[in-house]
């Protein structure tokens, strides 16, 4: 009684009750329903027409096969869609010899999505009929099939594809490139690895995007060294794949790589992976330098002689608090630090310390006054100052000697409007210290 309701309001008056009513039955599944979905192919409702072939699809069974299988030739294309769409769905042996034939129906929205009904299937036959159709004369065919044989990613899958990283078409290589990114075996990777070198740019750019994807131990490695590849593209998209998925232990071989041929791809990389890690005082500030990379920087000679002057206040030995008594700490510390706090000093300095910490930004600021060096530039800069001086890691000793010290305040301001904040911000990072507590200092008194 109730197929029957629904059968007659295949035809009620109301657009949502004809559609409801076409996808209950799909739900029921009875051979009086498949019947009425069968028929409803030829509805005068567009709309019932295409949700009827996907109903049957749902169903699945013998009579329906059959029905969606003729519905393929449909005077409708939405009928002819769904139809395919729901073959595809189905998966049985009919269906996917239908599916191999509609590869060269007479509707190109029907070949390139049975192209892709069969990447749902997935079975050998269908396999098989995906590394044909790399070769199919219609474009859309072309790379629907090497896209569905990378979602497949069986061994047969993987091998097609590599042999298409070198298809005539583009669009085949394109999406061979992508495919072996998403399957991700050692094949596939090592594949990726070597198409870094492709003779077509699109291929290779897109090769560092896929190992990117990848992201394990040996796309890492691959993405570290294509970041000195000839090719500006394959460097970008190394760069920016490494900002995704390097992790702080592959800061130092990016940062060794930057001092030797600086480049903002690889600055750019940096950046991503300590924010992304909240990592800023990262051993990079302190550990991959030497004499020979920073005897071209501008303020080596300056950082030399405050080496020699202070050296012995930034080896003062630590104040022994034995024996010491200390009234209730005010506060809480509970929860989680973020952001640029994470690595923060907050011990307190003694005096020699705020002595020495004064002198050497007032040094290091004029001299970004006066150089306006890059972002770039800045890095190895404050690096070498801050593996001399410690004391620079000092988030509350910089706050103290910002705040009580008005020529130092004057220095940041004029190094601010003549190197940009961005800059400045380098020298201020080792200690945590964010950007709106620069901008704050730059405001006038």
């Amino acid at each position: 009684e109730a197929v029957s309701a629904l059968i007659k309001a295949l035809h009620h008056e109301d657009f949502d009750v004809r559609r409801s009513a076409t996808e209950a039955l799909g739900k029921i599944g009875t051979q009086e329903a498949v019947s009425a979905l069968i028929k409803a192919l030829h509805h005068e409702d567009f709309d019932v027409r295409w949700r009827a072939a996907e109903a049957l699809g749902k169903i699945g069974n013998q009579e329906a096969v059959s029905a969606l299988i003729k519905a393929l030739h449909h005077e409708n294309y939405a009928v002819r869609r769904s139809a395919t769409e729901a073959l595809g769905k189905i998966g049985t042996q009919e269906a996917v010899s239908a599916l191999i034939k509609a590869l060269h129906h007479e509707d190109f929205d029907v070949r390139w999505r049975a192209a892709e009904a069969l990447g749902k299937i997935g079975n050998q036959e269908a396999v098989s009929a995906l590394i044909k159709a790399l070769h199919h004369e219609d474009f859309d065919v072309r790379w629907r099939a090497a896209e569905a044989l990378g979602k497949i990613g069986n061994q047969k899958a993987v091998s097609a594809l590599i042999k298409a990283l070198h298809h005539e078409n583009y669009a085949v290589r394109r999406s061979a490139t992508e495919a072996l990114g998403k399957i991700g075996t050692q094949e596939a990777v090592s594949a990726l690895i070597k198409a870094l070198h492709h003779e077509d740019f699109d291929v290779r750019w897109r090769a560092a995007e896929a190992l990117g994807k990848i992201g394990n131990q040996e796309a890492v490695s691959a993405l570290i060294k294509a970041l000195h590849h000839e090719d500006f593209d394959v460097r970008w998209s190394a760069a920016q794949a490494l900002g995704e998925i390097g992790g702080s232990e592959v800061l130092h071989y990016i940062w060794e790589l930057q001092l030797k041929t600086p480049s903002q791809d690889k600055s750019d990389a940096i950046s991503k992976i300590q924010e992304r890690c909240k990592f800023y005082n990262h051993e990079i500030y302190y550990s991959v330098l030497n004499e020979e990379t920073n005897n071209a920087d501008p303020l080596t000679s300056i950082l030399s002689k405050l080496d020699k002057t202070l050296i012995t206040m930034s080896e003062t030995p630590k104040n022994d608090f034995t024996g010491a008594t200390f009234g209730n700490i005010t506060g809480s510390v509970t929860g989680n630090i973020q952001g640029d706090n994470i690595g923060t000093q907050n011990n307190y300095a003694s005096t020699k310390d705020i002595a020495n910490l004064e002198t050497v930004l007032e040094q290091l600021l004029e001299k970004m006054e006066q150089d306006k060096p890059t972002v770039i530039d800045a890095q190895p800069i404050v690096a070498q100052a801050v593996k001399s001086h410690p004391v620079l890691q000092n988030r509350q000793a910089i706050e103290q000697v910002i705040k009580n010290n008005p020529t130092l305040k004057v220095r940041l301001q004029r190094a601010v409007t003549a190197a940009g904040i961005e800059t400045i911000k380098i020298l201020f990072a080792p200690a945590g210290i964010p950007i709106e507590a620069i901008r704050a200092w730059n405001e006038p008194s």
